[in-house]
């Protein structure tokens, strides 16, 4: 019984072993099925981490691009200031970049940390870029330069840069030690594999018993393994999201779409201020949350229309005390085995939008701003008298304002492309080219002034200020209208010289005028000593001749003293109604001989010539003048011809005269002429162009002098080597007034009865002549050296009936002897004879100009003694 016993307790082994062998191995094939399915299984989970991990790096490369992108952009507008190169600069797109890495990195606390540091630092480089934009649209394109490129700049992109590595580099470290821990577990598993392949028969024949209890080990210890490794990734996706939640204040809830159960983290009733230990429904939700437009309700109501998809929405909310409060929240809808749940997340945003909302107001203000700016510049470029243009640094006109139009005569569209030194006259371009180097990188170029050719062919002055940019491609100008000032410098310039001229004739006029007077005094004896001779040797016919050689010399050096003081105004001009055939006529021996013998003069009156007012000596004077010149014309000789003939002017027009009929007398020689610029410069005082030495060009200037000081005018006509030919028009008078002779003989010697006399001159020989004349014709006479003298005299005796003194002496000059003896003596009369004859003083005086003859003076004294109201200007000399 115990043998049956011990085979059937052999067999129940046997078929225990058996048993125990068939499942031993299926347990094999089992725990090998069991391997794979753990195998693939951790596989999924690896795969399913990789691509969490990949998705964050994905975002934070794209959130680090964003922002790479955005400040290249900026830069790249700062420093090219062209709008067009703002395109793609999108600031919610970075934003919204941000807020997809920090959904990817939810369960990760540190992760969280590391993208809420990114905030401040993208909403600084934000602010930054926006200044530096308006800063360019402004102008100041250096400043945004600078800004854009600071060092806090630099700082906060690096600083960025590296939270993005960090978030990278943790992520990939995260899925390394996935890798690393998954690689164990299958190593473990294959381990366990192969060690049962290996050992299995042998377990189950020795001990199918051990080998199953070690199955079932091997089962309950990585069962339990899975267990604690599940239960340790939960608690720890538990405590990552409690930090996280803590760190942010963003709160967690879950909606079941079937149900309408709500659930909130302890989070969302801190955040919506709400009692922890009230339940929250979705309807008293709905209640609290404000949305411009859109019913709170609704954010729930169309969950099941975006199933799969993420939901996203802005609000606001009132907590307690009326704080307003603007939430974020984001969603997602999952499908679960009861229904559909939406599970979410808030977060307060309240700081972030006041800070875009500061940002856009900011962004208002600097807009308008900038457009003011700008429509200040658009008026003061439309508005401006100044020329202002925009032109290419070859030249070309891009823009122009319309002072252009108004100064050049140019339009806008044919201004437009066209080369601007083309507008600067031929003589001004080599000298404005000469600075265009300037330009270059940024440069500027200021007072340029160029001339610049108008439409209708007017030459205006311009002031030209150039700027360029640092690039070169534009140049910016403007350029002010200076013609009236140059105008104005130039007539200042006249002004000027014609000041200096005067003053040059002011000083040789003085010289002239002393010089003269002492020709007069030198001549005032030799003329009366002359007369005296011939009249005590009237019979004799050879000392006649020969007194009439001295006297005739005297009388040219008579006139030419009287011409002297003409030239420097110390002589009185009395225009007289003269003849002008029978005063050239009678100036034709004295041209011929200031000529000389190779040339021919011709003299022609047309239509009987005429009568003129002029002052006798002036006009030959001019006459000659022209002849002189005339003959300077032609070097060699050759025929001149003096023509008297009527001319008559239509209109105040013509040749710059009055209407009326005129007197013409034109010189023509066949010299070598005038060019047109010449003969507008001919009449200037001392303008010549002779050599030095040769001429004063005061001639044809005192020529045209007395010609408008008689109300006519020279006029020069001339050609380069057909000769000239110089016309002085003078106004014709009534033919029927009588003409006074040029020239009129001394009135004999004859005195009513013999005088005492009182003769006063500084000058030993004028004064010693005139005592000798007045006692040859039977005057009693003495003589006093100056005023001191006279006045003594005339105190010792008062017998005296007529005072003759000369005007400058030292001490008391003649008009104040005269005055006080009228004074003191008011019977005497009185007689004024000096070298100057235009001089101020008591009108009443009668004066005798020097040099004068004995018969001159013997007849100024007997109108003297008629009358003492007449003051008349002589000069009695004999013929």
């Amino acid at each position: 019984m115990s043998t049956n016993h011990s085979i059937r307790s052999q067999s129940r082994f046997v078929w225990a072993a058996g048993a125990v062998v068939m499942f031993g191995l299926v347990l094999l094939g089992m725990a090998i099925m069991w391997s794979e399915v753990r195998l693939a299984s951790s596989r999924d989970a690896l795969d399913n981490w990789r691509a969490k991990s990949l998705e964050v790096i994905i975002a934070s490369d794209n959130a680090q691009s964003k922002m790479l992108d955005r400040q290249r952009i900026m830069r790249g507008f700062v420093m090219t200031g062209d709008p067009a190169s703002l395109r793609g600069y999108d600031f919610g797109a970075m934003q919204e970049a941000l807020w997809e890495l920090e959904r990817s990195v939810q369960d990760d606390r540190k992760q969280i940390r590391r993208v809420r540091d990114l905030y401040p630092i993208i909403l600084d480089l934000s602010v930054r870029t926006e200044r530096a934009r308006m800063l360019v649209e402004r102008g100041q394109r250096t400043d945004a330069l600078k800004l854009s490129s600071s060092t806090n700049s630099d700082q906060a992109i690096t600083k960025a840069k590296s939270i993005f590595a960090a978030i990278v580099d943790a992520e990939r470290a995260s899925l390394a030690r996935r890798q690393t821990q998954e690689a164990k577990v299958d190593q473990l598993s294959d381990i366990s594999v192969y060690v049962v392949a290996l050992f299995g028969a042998s377990l189950v024949i020795i001990a199918g018993a051990a080998g199953w209890h070690l199955l079932l080990t091997k089962a309950e210890l990585r069962e339990g393994q899975l267990a604690k490794r599940l239960d340790d990734e939960i608690r720890s996706s538990e405590e990552r999201m409690r930090i996280a939640h803590e760190a942010t204040g963003a709160g967690t809830w879950e909606f079941d779409l079937t149900s309408k159960a709500l659930v909130w983290s302890p989070e969302m009733y801190s955040l919506y201020g709400c009692h922890a230990r009230k339940k929250m429904t979705v309807e008293e939700w709905s209640g609290l949350i404000h949305m411009d437009g859109v019913d709170g309700a609704s954010f729930f109501g169309e969950a099941g229309l975006r199933v799969g998809k993420s939901i996203r929405q802005d609000f606001r909310i009132e907590v307690a005390g009326g704080e307003q409060r603007w939430i974020s929240s984001r969603a997602h809808v999952v499908r679960g085995d009861a229904g559909l749940r939406l599970i979410g997340m808030d977060l307060d945003v309240t700081e972030h939008r006041q800070m875009s909302e500061q940002l856009e107001i900011l962004n208002r203000m600097l807009t308008a701003d900038v457009d003011e700016k700008r429509r200040e510049r658009e008026s003061m470029f439309t508005r401006s008298k100044d020329l202002m243009c925009i032109a290419r640094y070859d030249g070309s006109l891009v823009s122009v304002n319309p002072a252009w139009e108004v100064i050049t005569g140019y339009s806008e569209k044919e201004l437009l492309g066209r080369q601007w030194l083309d507008l600067v006259v031929s003589d001004d371009r080599e000298r404005a080219l000469s600075r265009v180097p300037d330009l270059e990188s940024g440069g500027a170029v200021s007072n340029l002034v160029v001339r610049v050719e108008t439409r209708d062919g007017r030459t205006v002055w311009l002031d030209c200020t150039l700027v360029s940019e640092p690039e070169g491609r534009r140049i910016y100008g403007v350029a002010r209208d200076i013609t009236e000032a140059r105008l104005n410098e130039e007539k200042l310039r006249s002004a000027e010289q014609q000041l200096q001229q005067m003053q040059k004739m002011e000083a040789v006029g003085q010289l002239t005028g002393g010089i003269a007077h002492d020709f007069n005094n030198m001549l005032t004896p030799i003329v009366g000593n002359v007369d005296m001779l011939a009249r005590l040797h009237a019979n004799d016919p050879k000392s006649q001749r020969m007194l009439a050689s001295v006297r005739q010399s005297a009388d040219r050096a008579t006139t030419l003293v009287s011409r002297l003081l003409s030239f420097a105004r110390k002589q009185h001009l009395e225009p007289q109604v003269v003849d002008v055939v029978s005063l050239v006529t009678g100036m034709e021996d004295l041209v011929s001989r200031a000529l000389g013998p190779l040339f021919e003069v011709t003299i022609t009156a047309e239509h009987g010539g005429g009568v003129v007012k002029v002052e006798p000596n002036a006009f030959e004077n001019a006459l000659l003048n022209l002849c002189v010149n005339a003959k300077d014309a032609m070097a060699e000789g050759g025929p001149l011809e003096i023509c008297i003939r009527h001319g008559a002017i239509a209109s105040v027009t013509d040749l710059g005269l009055q209407p009326g009929n005129y007197v013409v007398v034109s010189v023509r020689d066949r010299g070598h002429g005038m060019d047109q610029a010449t003969m507008q410069k001919a009449v200037e005082p001392f303008y010549t162009t002779k050599a030095v030495g040769k001429g004063t060009g005061l001639g044809l200037s005192m020529v045209n002098g007395m010609a408008v000081q008689a109300g006519g005018r020279l006029i020069l006509k001339s050609q380069p080597g057909r000769g000239t030919v110089a016309s002085i028009w003078l106004p014709r008078v009534d033919a029927d007034a009588t003409a006074v002779p040029v020239a009129s003989s001394p009135a004999p010697i004859s005195i009513a009865r013999p005088l005492r006399i009182l003769v006063v001159d500084d000058e030993p020989l004028v004064r010693h002549s005139m005592l000798t004349m007045l006692e040859a014709v039977g005057h009693s006479v003495v003589g006093a050296e100056d005023a001191s003298e006279a006045l003594q005299t005339l105190t010792k005796s008062d017998d005296f009936d007529v005072l003759v003194t000369d005007h400058l002496m030292p001490g008391m000059t003649g008009l104040d002897l005269i005055a006080r003896v009228k004074r003191d003596m008011p019977g005497m009369k009185t007689l004024l004879v000096t070298g100057y004859t235009q001089m101020e003083g008591d009108p009443s005086v009668l004066r005798l100009g020097k040099p004068f003859s004995a018969s001159g003076l013997a007849s100024a004294i007997e109108e003297a003694c008629r009358s003492d109201n007449i003051v008349r200007l002589k000069s009695h000399r004999t013929a």
